[in-house]
């Protein structure tokens, strides 16, 4: 996220003029986060305050003034030019047309006092559905170091056949025509005649823009100066020279070839110009006039200037971080382009040699079915200049999507090139679909958490009811068959919220280590089973597995759910291989792009031989209902299900195209090196059904309708039960000792004391007391957390024979405490 989205996000915008973010206006919101992931530097003002909100592009803008500027009135940071600005934002409120400027100045104090600044800039107005005005935007690209030097050239610009018609005095012509138009290097300037006959010079031979104080006073600076050296002197601040905040005056030679002075040009710059830039320029005039009065030494040193310059250039440009392609082109939208150079970066970039770039056509590297290619090259073509995005082409034909900075420019013979500035997005563009599809995902696994766990509190009464009005009504009566039927219903129900849950990453889990190989052997049937008797299933097992963290019964249902895909793959039969093994991972991405962290992974790998992974929903086979099946088959939940488990777990599922045909599907889970895994205990196991004991207990539950259900089938049973709706009311009701013999509590309540942490306050005041937690989802991540968790865990919705056998086991456990724990 960029520096300017994170302080848009951490602002209190109920604070300022604009009120609470929630409530601003769906225009001015979707312009907002627009600007953000723009690259041009635009800043927005809002409401009649002017509240400013900009991206990062804008901060080199406001300078040291960001970020106090942010989410301030527009008045506020700009007061150095609010007489422009007022002026051009009230012509723009008015008629709601926009205003463009080009190499503008606008003295702007970025750090400290005002300096000159020239920006090529635009002002709109942002209006909502009803053509009512929200707001400004400025969209602004600063051209300050462009201007000064084009300037500053020009001034330089002196004729080098000045000296060769006219002698010095043409020289002295030459340099006031040259510095006439720049008044800010010159805001005011003389140029002081100095020979033997007159070593103080009296008048000078011209001057520009000054009064004869000022004359004076730079006359004033001069005595005693006889060296060839550019020179600063500053300027007392009541000085006639310190006008508009001049605070200095330079002074250059001009000398013969004995280095005699000739005359000394003074110049006080505008008090906006930066003094290090000035002095530098003063110093290059003074170079270029010691090479017209003194051409052959001046040429030999232009020479060598020359050769360090083109020594440079080529040195910049092979070592550029940025892929760079010198071209040759007529700058027309509809002529070609042809490589003259390229540097390393580039043919790194795009898989060629720098030999085997030279020449080739612009056609031939950049996607000619990008649609935004025609509007690029029109826009270099009327503004010389594009910077967006296009798509290039590796010399192996894949597509790399690149920002390019492209600039036409003219040599000195005339001929137009380019300068081609490249930047591989991919990675870039790859974080921000992560970013949206996680996005996408929470927002999803919010909406299934929440519907889930109203969904199981419903399935929990309706199959309670169920429960209770088979038992009110004879075996023989016709209803019982409806009854049955509604059960089975409500079962699908409940295994449909629990895949929804799975892939939310919400199941209630419980982990612990496992060897693969033993469940695959005692899964083998139902395998086979699954793959149907049209296909032969294969089992092929790394025998020095080591053993991995994940929940046998989820672990299970995945299964069957990749066997189930790999039959339907294969209509007419095949084989499916099912396979364990270990693999080291390093910084690899899973389908969805959940990156693995590196480390030694247990691979669980289903695969098939039929027709592979259909490239159009490659991408997308995790989504909920998204499928590759005819729609009246499966639930379009399995693959997401696997996945969401795989996740809950630490692991991965990635999906891929099988060497020979097919596709194979791989289970990814940290291994757990050292650890041992725990066998399952046997359904049945310390049920103590052989008993019926009566107990007394307390059944928290905030769901008046569950707790009602819950609390006849426990009556019914025989035991003695009291309710709380909340866990503060559960704590109240332990205060005596002794009084309850179990304690059965939901696990999400609200009210500030969740299930957990009731249990485990109960099990501090009462450890003898055996507790059992009710869950529809795991939000909190609770199960897999707690590893090892002390208390047995049912999930919703609970069938009556369920809850009565989890109740003795319970019971019998806290009587016999060998007796072993039922997951």
């Amino acid at each position: 996220m960029s520096k300017n989205r994170r302080l848009l996000a951490a602002t209190d915008w109920s604070g300022t003029p604009l009120g609470d973010r929630k409530r601003w206006p769906a225009t001015m919101d979707r312009v907002v986060d627009a600007i953000m992931y723009s690259g041009f530097p635009i800043c927005t003002a809002w409401g009649d305050e002017g509240i400013q909100i900009y991206n990062d592009g804008y901060n080199a803008i406001y300078g040291d003034k960001h970020p106090g500027a942010f989410g301030r009135p527009l008045v506020e940071s700009w007061d150095e030019i609010s007489g422009f600005l007022g002026a051009a934002l009230d012509q723009v409120r008015r008629t709601r047309e926009p205003l463009n400027f080009k190499d503008t100045l606008l003295p702007l104090a970025k750090r400290g006092r005002p300096m000159e600044y020239y920006f090529d800039f635009s002002y709109s107005a942002v209006c909502d559905e009803e053509g009512r005005t929200l707001g400004l935007m400025s969209v602004a690209t600063e051209t300050t170091e462009a201007c000064i030097y084009r300037r500053r050239q020009d001034s330089c610009a002196l004729s080098q056949q000045a000296m060769e018609r006219s002698g010095f005095d043409g020289v002295v012509r030459d340099i006031h025509e040259r510095l006439s138009p720049n008044d800010m290097d010159a805001q005011v300037a003389a140029l002081f005649r100095v020979t033997p006959e007159t070593p103080d010079p009296a008048r000078p031979a011209w001057q520009l823009r000054a009064t004869d104080a000022q004359v004076s006073a730079m006359r004033d600076l001069l005595p005693g100066i006889r060296g060839g050296q550019v020179q600063s002197i500053r300027l007392d601040p009541g000085s006639v020279l310190a006008t508009d905040g001049a605070e200095y005056a330079a002074v250059v030679p001009l000398c013969d070839d004995d280095a005699r002075v000739l005359a000394l040009l003074v110049m006080v710059p505008h008090g906006l110009v930066e003094p290090d830039g000035h002095l530098s320029f003063c110093r290059s005039l003074g170079d270029r006039l010691r090479g017209i009065i003194t051409p052959n030494r001046a040429l030999d040193r232009v020479r060598r200037h020359m050769a360090e310059q083109d020594h440079l250039y080529r040195f910049l440009f092979e070592n550029i971080a940025d892929p760079a392609i010198y071209a040759r082109t007529d700058g027309r939208s509809d002529s070609g382009e042809w490589v003259l150079a390229a540097n390393p970066a580039a043919c790194r970039l795009l898989g060629y040699s720098a030999d085997e770039l030279v020449g080739m056509s612009r056609d031939a590297l950049v996607d000619q079915a990008d649609p935004g290619l025609d509007a690029a090259l029109r826009e270099r073509e009327r503004k010389r200049v594009f910077v967006g995005e296009l798509g290039f082409l590796r010399k192996d034909g894949s597509r790399v999507p690149v920002e390019v900075s492209s600039r036409l420019v003219q040599t000195e013979g005339g001929e137009r090139r380019s300068v081609n500035l490249l930047r591989d997005i991919s990675e870039r563009l790859s974080r921000e679909a992560e970013r949206e599809r996680r996005s996408r995902h929470e927002t999803i696994a919010r909406l299934t958490g929440g519907f889930a766990h109203d969904f199981n509190n419903l399935l929990a009464v309706i199959t309670g009811s169920l429960d209770l009005a088979r038992d009110a009504l004879p075996a023989q009566s016709p209803v019982q068959r409806h009854l049955a039927t509604a059960e089975l219903c409500a079962g699908r129900g409940a295994a449909l919220t629990g895949q929804l849950l799975s892939y939310a990453r919400l199941q209630p889990l419980r982990l612990q280590p496992v060897d693969l190989n033993e469940q695959l052997r005692a899964i083998r049937d139902l395998l086979a089973a699954t793959a149907g008797r049209m296909n032969t299933i294969e089992f092929h097992a790394d025998v020095e597995l080591p053993a991995c963290r994940a929940d046998p019964a989820q672990l299970t249902t995945a299964l069957i759910n990749l066997v189930a895909n790999a039959r339907d793959a294969m209509p007419s039969g095949g084989r499916i291989e099912v396979r364990t093994d270990t693999v080291l991972r390093g910084e690899q991405e899973g389908n969805a792009g959940d990156a693995l962290p590196p480390g030694r992974y247990v691979r669980l790998s289903v695969r098939d031989h039929g027709p592979g992974i259909d490239p159009a929903l490659r991408e997308r086979i995790f989504e909920p209902y998204v499928s590759s099946k005819e729609a009246t088959k499966g639930s379009g939940l399995g693959l997401a299900m696997v996945q969401g488990l795989l996740r809950q777990c630490g692991g991965d599922v990635l999906a891929r195209d099988a060497p020979g045909g097919g596709a194979r599907f791989e289970l990814l889970f940290p291994a757990l090196d050292g650890a041992r895994a725990q066998p399952e205990a046997p359904a049945g196991a310390g049920t103590a059904q052989a008993e019926t004991i009566r107990a007394r207990i307390l059944l928290v539950e905030d769901s008046a309708e569950v707790r009602e259900v819950l609390g006849e089938m426990l009556a019914n049973a025989g035991h003695a039960v009291r309710t709380a709706n909340s866990g503060r009311d559960a704590l109240a009701l332990l205060g005596g000792q002794g009084e309850f013999d179990l304690l059965l509590t939901d696990l999400v309540m609200p009210g500030g004391v969740s299930g957990l942490a009731l249990a485990q306050e109960a099990r501090r005041r009462y450890p003898a007391m055996p507790i059992l937690l009710i869950t529809g989802h795991d939000p909190w991540g609770v199960t897999q957390a707690h590893e090892g968790l002390a208390f047995e865990l049912l999930t919703k919705p609970i069938t009556r024979s369920r809850l009565l056998e989890a109740v003795s086991r319970a019971l019998a456990g806290a009587r016999d405490p060998s007796a072993p724990p039922a997951h």
